[in-house]
């Protein structure tokens, strides 16, 4: 009997301890009842759950509930680097968060070897794009039936310039787009995206379908999720217009060789208009060309330069980013403003949506969604700016202008 009531005794004077795992991996021991502790210090808990990880039922403290997950988030992480705790509302109507603890790594998650050969493909790719976008343009003013393909690529001096300016052009487009996101996530929490650049075979002339967002860290806040997001796209967006529109006059406007080009390119695709182009050219001017119609579609009608060209694909490709699907920018602003289940329906109808467009691109952001699944928050019911309503129309605006319809839907 003596044995037994020491046995208890020593059971309950044992600390109850648990092993996190991060990838197959331990990482690290915890003390449970050193975490509750901690805890408790910052919300009132209400019931302790064990599955794989820590979790906790804890009352919603309301106003306070962004100082104390924050307050909680460092002190967490002085535990241990790696210790991460998220929060989320179990219901709509609960009046209790679900409070649970992760192994995020303290290092950001980039691969710098990876993401430089990224970039270096995608520059090669961009740069056979320029080329084919040369042949394509020669046999188009040539009214020549055009083979031009990535198995035929012409070598000359003229398609090597035509290439590099292409190039150069649409690259710096994209580390815009880039450095831009970068610098406002930073500034705001010291979160930045690291940017994998996707370099597809020359179809479509493009070269690269842009890049898609990898979180460095986790965010912490709606508000910072959604603004990091936001800017990147939209300058890069306003940069190929301005470019578009200001080179539009170093062009010739030739509308049987555009024509031409047209029924063969996909970047100049003529049948398909972005509303944005119809709106400028009708309310603004036809920038000092001669003959050029602003009811016509703008692409049948002139033979662009290759910076113009770029520009085009600049364009299309930051429209692209803004599509609310799976880690492009739009999938991260639809996730911080409507939340886990508002970003998978959203990523699902652009799925279905864009197949029509290009089966490809489809099939590139359904297995994106399935490998990286949902863009990550720590607190989930964290308030989001009232500003976010503002950019979200602006968002869904420049959306809505800058898809490229069928000219018959639009007039």
């Amino acid at each position: 009997m003596a044995s037994e009531e020491f046995a208890e005794e020593k059971a309950e004077q044992s600390p109850r301890l648990i092993k996190i795992k991060h990838r197959g991996k331990e990482v690290t021991t915890l003390d449970l009842d050193d975490l509750l502790s901690l805890v408790n210090e910052h919300f009132e808990v209400k019931k302790e759950l064990f599955v794989e990880s820590p979790k906790y039922l804890v009352v919603d403290p309301h106003s306070e509930l962004s100082s104390k997950f924050t307050s909680l988030y460092q002190a967490s992480r002085k535990i241990s680097q790696g210790l991460t705790p998220k929060i989320e509302r179990i219901s709509n109507r609960s009046e209790e968060l679900l409070l649970q603890y992760a192994y995020v790594p303290p290092y950001n998650r980039t691969n710098k070897r990876r993401d430089t050969l990224l970039l270096i493909f995608t520059i090669i790719s961009v740069f056979l794009a320029g080329l084919i976008n040369f042949q394509l343009i020669t046999d188009a003013k040539n009214d020549l039936i055009t083979n031009a393909s990535i198995f035929n690529i012409p070598i000359s001096l003229g398609a090597l310039a035509f290439g590099f300016q292409f190039t150069v052009t649409l690259i710096i487009i994209l580390l815009i787009k880039d450095y831009t996101q970068n610098y406002f996530s930073k500034k705001d929490d010291e979160i930045s995206f690291n940017s994998h650049f996707i370099p597809s075979p020359p179809v479509f002339e493009l070269g690269t379908l842009g890049s898609i967002l990898n979180q460095k860290k986790i965010f912490k806040t709606r508000n910072t999720m959604f603004f990091s997001s936001l800017y990147g796209p939209l300058i890069s967006w306003l940069v190929s217009l301005l470019l578009i529109f200001g080179t539009l006059q170093f062009g010739t406007v030739d509308v049987d060789a555009a024509g031409n080009y047209s029924n063969h390119s996909f970047v100049a695709q003529g049948l398909l208009e972005p509303l944005i182009f119809k709106l400028v050219l009708s309310y603004v001017s036809t920038f000092g060309l001669e003959n050029l119609d602003p009811n016509e579609p703008l692409t049948t009608q002139i033979i662009m330069n290759p910076v113009t060209l770029a520009a085009f694909a600049g364009f299309y490709i930051s429209t692209f980013s803004l599509l609310p699907a799976s880690h492009l920018n739009g999938g991260f602003l639809v996730r911080a403003r409507f939340g886990k289940l508002g970003h998978i329906f959203a990523t699902y109808i652009v799925l279905i949506t864009v197949v029509f467009y290009n089966a490809p691109a489809s099939l590139l952001l359904l297995i994106l969604h399935v490998r990286l699944g949902l863009p990550e928050l720590l607190n989930e019911e964290s308030p989001i700016s009232k500003k976010s309503n503002f950019w979200m129309i602006v968002f869904v605006v420049l959306l809505v202008i800058s898809i490229p319809l069928p000219i018959e839907w639009i007039f």
